[in-house]
């Protein structure tokens, strides 16, 4: 039995768009012809075809982008790392999970070393300088990539990372964040920026022109509007000192279209959001040259432990501890204007917040929205003082992030946007779900007060660890309760725990829901959807705790599945004082649906709860109470 969530409206539990770059570490390069003395970087071993091939693809996209505006930086590295990556894909190919047929291993393999191979003299032209035969040996580089797509599986992932690395084998929408999942593959879109009327002068306006182009170089000229808006333009200065966000229109040939200043001379880099039909969002970064005198670059520094005041608002941004990589990194804005919280807040482009962060490099983009409980907020939504977000880090480094919020009307919008500079410290890696014991972090400080299950204050001792955040409960029961739910469901109960509007709520019913609509239905059998029947009878029949071979012979040696087959389950949500009540759900128990649990007999009201009453017993059996505890008074 899947439960059902009432999904909360104005809080947040966020995940964010990634544009990455490979995790690497130092090495020598030898010297010889063609080559200076220097240090190039180790390039990780890829665990999986699906990894490397993935990485293979983000590296191609930054070289392109290096190469697009006129600039070799990092491209003798890229090309290194594209180098070793596909010597890799030979002995990835074999790997019995590959996806990869048997019949084409050997293919693929010798893909790989043609990828090598052009790779490798890629690096040579860059190490020279030589950007006309850079330019040329990367469209070799290209092709030679675009080979290796077609050997892997179709694979489709959360373009919001929602679910991390997590990849499915059919098209379909984000379980999470329902946005549509992305195609993986090694070919990217690309984006024509071309300044109408000459060059891009400092402190005067220049009407820009933006082609979007798919991997066969056509022009895209139908584009889904995600957030109300077919393209998001995000653009900063080199050193992130500015920042703008702003969306072309969209013209009648299909190109887009918007008129802007720049404010001083230098790089800036355009970060184009959007998505495609049929394929999922595309994040192009484009850089381009302004003419004109420089602004003296502003060096980044952290300064995210304080508030800061933006006309006349102050935002607050708490992340918890410190921001590492490997897992998801909650990021919470607190709202307040003249000393008080601001819970008028209006959706901005559908959602309650937007939160763009960039790494000091410009090779990481994160783009990020409130997870509202829905694609959109409503217009007539009210939010605040906090709003939660949610990141993923894979290198570590100094991020600025621009919080924008509506402080206006729906009608009337008035953008508040808010700079922050933090550093993300390197992590242990992934994170760990699930309820074993090596995911017990009771150390970690818990990101809720509030228990996700009932709304009662958490007890510190039992938690888990959820997306790299340590969850509380008020008690044992709910924390395994937890561990029957949907990552979905989780999410929508942590971000109401977080946000303090998870409702008081009997164990059992849902936070902002009725006990109709509980962890407990019981339209079947009664027994959850994710525990199969070898799993029930190993809950059952094997003792552990307090629950001894005593008592699996008292119930018969049977499962509660088995026994009470095709009984249905009925929950009474006021049951009167004296009325025997369920341990989990503490509703009126059901005499019917009685089980010996630690040598005495406990009653329930459906076959999930003594599921779960059977499981604390074995696991936390010092959290047992005598069933005379369970009336009600």
């Amino acid at each position: 039995m899947k439960p059902s969530i009432a999904r909360t409206t104005l809080t947040a539990a966020f995940a964010a768009a990634l544009w990455t770059t490979p995790v690497m570490a130092q090495h020598e390069h030898g010297s010889g012809a063609g080559h200076d003395d220097h240090a190039h970087e180790t390039v990780a071993k890829a665990k999986s075809f699906g990894e490397a091939s993935r990485r293979i693809a983000d590296t191609i996209t930054r070289i392109r982008a290096s190469l697009g505006a006129g600039s070799l930086a990092g491209v003798a590295d890229d090309a290194n790392s594209l180098a070793e990556l596909a010597k890799q894909l030979g002995a990835l190919a074999l790997a019995a999970d590959s996806g990869i047929a048997r019949d084409k291993v050997k293919e693929t393999n010798l893909a790989g070393k043609d990828l090598a191979a052009t790779a490798n003299e890629l690096h040579e032209s860059a190490d020279k300088g030589d950007l006309a035969a850079s330019r040329t040996q990367f469209e070799k580089v290209a092709a030679a990539a675009s080979r290796i797509e077609g050997f892997a599986p179709a694979a489709y992932f959360c373009p919001m990372h929602c679910e991390g690395e997590k990849t499915y084998d059919r098209p379909g929408e984000c379980p999470v964040c329902k946005m549509d999942l992305k195609k993986q593959t090694t070919e990217r879109f690309t984006v024509d920026v071309t300044p109408r009327g000459g060059a891009i002068e400092a402190g005067k306006p220049v009407a820009l022109g933006f082609t979007l182009k798919d991997p066969r170089g056509m022009q895209v000229k139908e584009v889904e509007r995600v957030h109300e808006k077919p393209l998001h333009l995000l653009m900063v200065s080199k050193d992130l000192s500015w920042f703008a966000h702003e969306h072309p229109t969209l013209q009648s040939d299909g190109t887009f279209a918007l008129t802007w200043t720049f404010p001083a001379g230098g790089e800036y880099t355009l970060f184009h959001d959007f998505t495609p039909k049929g394929v999922g969002m595309q994040v192009v970064p484009v850089t381009i040259k302004v003419d004109g005198a420089p602004r003296a670059a502003t060096p980044l520094k952290p300064d995210a432990d304080g508030p800061r005041t933006v006309d006349g608002y102050t935002i607050a941004l708490d992340t918890g501890g410190p921001v590492t990589t490997g897992g998801g990194a909650h990021l919470a804005y607190t709202i307040t204007k003249d000393g008080k919280p601001v819970t008028d807040l209006a959706p901005y482009l559908g959602a309650m917040g937007h939160l763009v962060i960039i790494s000091a490099d410009l090779k990481e983009f994160v783009h990020s929205h409130p997870h509202e409980g829905g694609d959109h907020a409503s217009s007539s939504a009210k939010g605040g003082p906090r709003v939660d977000f949610e990141a993923h880090f894979k290198t570590p480094g100094v991020y600025k992030a621009w919080a924008q919020f509506n402080v206006g009307t729906a009608a009337k919008e008035r953008v508040v946007t808010v700079p922050f500079t933090f550093a993300v410290a390197p992590g242990a890696g992934g994170s760990h779900e699930g309820h074993g014991e090596a995911e017990h972090k009771h150390g970690a400080a818990a990101v809720n007060a509030v228990c996700p299950m009932t709304g009662d204050k958490v007890n510190a001792f039992h938690t888990r660890d959820f997306k790299g955040q340590t969850v509380a409960f008020c008690d044992g029961d709910c924390a395994l309760r937890w561990d029957g739910l949907t990552d979905e469901a989780r999410m929508a109960r942590l971000v109401a725990a977080i946000s303090g509007t998870t409702p008081k709520t009997p164990h059992g019913a849902h936070a902002g829901g009725t006990v109709a609509e509980s962890d407990h239905e019981a339209e079947d059998d009664g027994m959850p959807d994710d525990l199969s029947l070898d799993e029930a009878r190993k809950l059952y029949l094997v003792a552990g705790g307090a629950y001894t071979d005593a008592d699996i012979k008292a119930n018969g040696s049977t499962t509660a599945y088995e026994k009470f087959k095709g009984q249905m389950a009925k929950h009474d949500a006021k049951p009167k004082v004296g009325d025997l009540l369920c341990p989990i759900s503490m509703t009126k128990a059901n005499p019917k649906f009685s089980w010996v649990i630690g040598g005495q007999t406990y009653q329930f009201c459906c076959p999930p709860c003594i599921d779960e009453y059977v499981l604390l017993a074995k696991e936390h059996p010092g959290e047992l109470k005598a069933p005379a505890e369970f009336v009600k008074k």
